[in-house]
């Protein structure tokens, strides 16, 4: 007699096999593909077995198959009996998780109490072993079931029913040989391969979901993107004679932009929201995409309001449910057309202002060593458009050979170190053989590696403005040449002035006052006393003229100069200062090395002298300092108080006749080709600041 179980049938002779066994096989493997529609149809398809609400149903459900499994039966001996639970439960266990697992078990454990019979106990162990086995499997398998190949399920149900036969040596006494004997081979062989196919349907039926879901997924994701595109998005089908039809398909932005809803939009066509103007070249568009598959053109949409808005279609031919569509992609370029337009502006604005300023413009590729150069650049120097080309050597030819290679130099040293800007000035020969003189500034474009690949500039011809800027060099040393001229001449002057009050005035009052000192020596003091008094008297006011006049000569010409040089006559000066206006002088600094030239003393005293003596009638100053010091071949003389400043901005000009003596120190520094820097604030003081050359 044979053993049946889904199509293999096998022949054990001397065993007692009855007919209902192949009956209770079918019967049982039927309720276990009963259990793989059931998995799909509740797990699968309705995605809730993670909640108890669902779970509790599922192993109610579960737990029915098994007791109906139980009712048919193949009976051993009373008592004991044999089906394929043993394959539900361990499935359940692997493919249904812990909760509708233990309510099989535990209702098919209780149904197998209620029938009894010496083999109840066993068949418990068995419900309880095969359904944790499964669980187990479950835990510890670290790949995803849907990945679970043929072996490793058959695998997985040899050990269940290894297992199954071992409970088998808990039945009481003879009848344990005589069981293992009868059903070893029977369930070795064919329970594995019953649970491994119904754990194969399980298995397809997960694959086959989680495409479903993949694809739910991915449908998902593209009608997010479709909708959340800031394009416009039309789907339509391709007519005959190349005639665009209603739209099937649009997403939310086109539904936006033209103000339409989807149902009223899926009414239309592309004709019925292009302009009327544009509407005639639709089926030649249409027979273009036909012939190459994709194109790229600009028209205008229609809003429902009537606005236009310029777009740019991509349009692609594709096959949509069996027939030729279209679809299309709609970009409002509004912006970028207002954007052209100001360029546009912009642009012709630019030609203007370089056509009325007569600036020239090039382009120098570095990588092909060509040169575009403008109208306007080569009008500048006398030619026509068609009389230079675009060669680099264009431009070298012309510049002045002793311009050239510094001109050259800047140029390499600018395009290494990829300054961002560069300017330069040199001289160019115009086309009659003149040369003029050429301002030129560019800047340089790189690579996204940062190697500079392009540079762009402008020309202009600066010939007047040199014309100009030398005329003012050449006036401005005469003006400095006069200057020193009549510093000399001043001083000279002064010279003389004070020899001839010492040679003719003072020597005059000093005989005068001798003369006097003889008559009153004569005279006697009866007859001549009020004679005396007037005489003495006379005798102090020329001694008084004589100081005046001696003071006038010091002023004219500071003799101390002479004899002691710079350092002396500023130390003296600072003591008459400080004895005549009580304002501390502090003099600070080295001696020099060297006296200086005669007309450099002569200017930094006079400077000093007059920074003194505006400190004596405006800083309200209560100390002033003096510093000089020489170093790197100059002389720098530094004044300072601490006074109440002024602000420079609105120091009254010269020409208003006032501050007269700051552009006398200004003069007298330049004079001897130095440069007087004067700083000041209110409530801050005042600083003069000296530098000439040694």
């Amino acid at each position: 007699m044979g053993y049946l179980c889904g199509l293999i049938t096998f022949t054990i002779p001397g065993c007692r096999m009855p007919e209902s066994l192949l009956i209770g096989m079918t019967y049982n493997i039927g309720l276990l593909l009963a259990l793989g529609l059931i998995y799909e149809i509740i797990v699968l398809r309705w995605h809730t077995t993670q909640t108890l609400f669902w779970q509790v149903p599922l192993g109610l459900i579960l737990g029915v198959i098994g007791i109906t499994v139980m009712l048919t039966p193949w009976e051993f001996t009373p008592g004991i009996i044999f089906d394929t639970r043993s394959i539900l439960l361990s499935i359940a266990g692997l493919f249904f998780g812990t909760a509708p697992t233990a309510m099989a078990m535990a209702i098919t454990a209780g149904f197998r109490t209620y029938l009894g019979g010496e083999g109840a106990l066993t068949g418990v162990a068995v419900i309880l072993a095969s359904g944790l086995i499964g669980l187990a499997w479950r835990h510890f398998r670290k790949q995803s079931l849907a990945k679970m190949p043929w072996s490793e399920l058959y695998l997985f149900g040899l050990v269940v029913h290894i297992v199954m036969l071992l409970l088998m040596l808990t039945l009481p006494g003879a009848a344990v040989i005589e069981v293992l004997t009868a059903i070893s081979l029977p369930v070795l062989v064919v329970y594995p391969v019953g649970t491994a196919m119904l754990g194969a349907l399980m298995v397809n039926l997960l694959r086959s979901e989680q495409t479903e879901e993949a694809l739910k997924a991915s449908e998902e994701r593209f009608r997010l993107l479709f909708n959340s595109s800031n394009d416009a998005i039309y789907v339509f089908p391709l007519e005959e004679h190349n005639e665009p039809g209603n739209f099937v398909e649009v997403n939310d932005m086109a539904c936006k932009r033209l103000g339409y809803t989807r149902e009223e939009l899926l009414t239309l066509s592309p004709a019925k929201i292009n302009t009327e103007k544009n509407r005639g070249l639709i089926t030649a568009i249409m027979r273009r995409l036909k012939q190459e598959g994709q194109v790229l053109v600009e028209t205008c949409h229609l809003h429902r309001d009537g606005r236009v808005i310029p777009v740019e279609i991509n349009a692609r031919l594709f096959n949509f449910n069996g027939r030729p569509s279209v679809l299309s992609i709609v970009r409002d370029i509004t912006e970028r057309k207002r954007a052209e337009e100001d360029l546009r502006e912009a642009v012709l604005r630019q030609d203007a202002a370089v056509r009325a300023g007569n600036v020239g413009l090039w382009d120098w590729n570095l990588e092909t060593n060509r040169v575009h150069y403008s109208t306007e650049w080569k009008t500048q120097i006398g030619y026509e458009e068609h009389e230079i080309g675009d060669a680099f050597e264009e431009w070298q030819s012309r510049v002045h050979p002793d311009d050239l290679e510094p001109t050259l130099n800047r140029i390499r040293e600018y395009i290494t170190e990829a300054r961002p800007q560069y300017q330069v000035e040199f001289r160019f020969r115009h086309k009659d053989n003149s040369y003029h003189w050429i301002l030129a500034q560019s800047g340089v474009i790189c690579d996204e590696a940062g190697r500079p690949i392009r540079v762009l500039g402008s020309y202009v011809d600066i010939t007047e403005y040199k014309r100009a800027e030398e005329e003012i060099i050449r006036q401005h040393e005469a003006l400095r040449g006069l200057a020193a001229r009549l510093a000399e001449v001043e001083e000279a002057e002064r010279q003389k002035l004070a020899r001839e009050l010492h040679d003719q005035v003072c020597q005059n009052l000093t005989m005068l006052c001798l003369d006097l000192e003889i008559i009153k020596g004569k005279a006697s003091q009866e007859s001549l006393d009020n004679l005396l008094s007037r005489i003495t008297d006379v005798t102090k006011e020329i001694e008084h003229t004589n100081e005046i006049t001696s003071t006038i000569m010091e002023g004219l010409r500071p003799t101390v100069l002479d004899h002691y040089g710079l350092l002396g006559g500023l130390h003296q000066l600072a003591s008459k200062f400080s004895q005549q206006t009580g304002i501390a002088v502090d003099f600070l600094g080295d001696e020099l090395t060297t006296r200086l030239d005669t007309p450099l003393e002569l200017a930094l005293f006079r400077i000093t002298q007059e920074a003194l003596a505006n400190v004596a009638k405006h800083s309200k100053a209560t100390q002033v300092k003096v510093f000089i010091e020489e170093k790197e071949g100059a002389f720098r003389l530094n004044i300072a108080d601490n006074g109440i400043g002024f602000n420079q901005e609105k120091v009254v000009r010269p020409k208003e006749g006032k501050k007269w003596g700051l552009m006398v120190m200004t003069e007298r520094a330049i004079a001897v080709g130095g440069h007087c820097l004067i700083e000041s604030q209110p409530d801050q003081g005042t600083r003069v600041a000296v530098e000439v050359p040694r």
